[in-house]
């Protein structure tokens, strides 16, 4: 039972990883092809990287949780 929960964690970890990974590229795509393309200040909407943004949440999460748990 914890040999399989530990592989399914792994794979599961690492398929996140990935997905992040390809979200990241992505948004870095859609970037380029904004600069290349459309060169009108109507689309001058700047995006945060998708991986910064996630250890800012995951830090709130953290925050959030030892301020619950400090409080009992």
């Amino acid at each position: 039972m914890d040999l399989t929960l530990l592989v399914v964690l792994v794979l599961g970890s690492l398929f996140i990883w990935h997905l992040i990974n390809t979200i990241r590229s992505l948004t870095e795509e859609i970037r380029e092809m904004k600069k290349k393309c459309m060169s009108d200040k109507v689309f001058q909407k700047n995006t945060q990287d998708p991986v910064e943004k996630i250890n800012g949440d995951l830090i709130k999460n953290i925050q959030y949780f030892k301020n619950i748990f400090d409080n009992k």
